[in-house]
């Protein structure tokens, strides 16, 4: 009875224990899709490049 019990517990703690050092393994490479693909800039908010086009079309009234 409670030698089960422990069997079950030693199952579960040996998976859990493979199961990270999986986990650490798999990601000591190098991530394919990084979180962050742009630049930074000194002032957030500024544009790298500036628009190539008006937002809309102005009208002379």
């Amino acid at each position: 009875m409670w030698y089960e019990m422990a069997i079950s517990h030693f199952i579960s703690l040996n998976y859990l224990i493979k199961s990270i050092a999986y986990r650490d393994i798999w990601r000591r490479e190098r991530d394919s899709n990084p979180r962050y693909g742009c630049p930074y800039t000194r002032v957030p908010g500024v544009r790298l490049q500036p628009l190539g086009h008006l937002s809309s079309a102005r009208t002379s009234e």
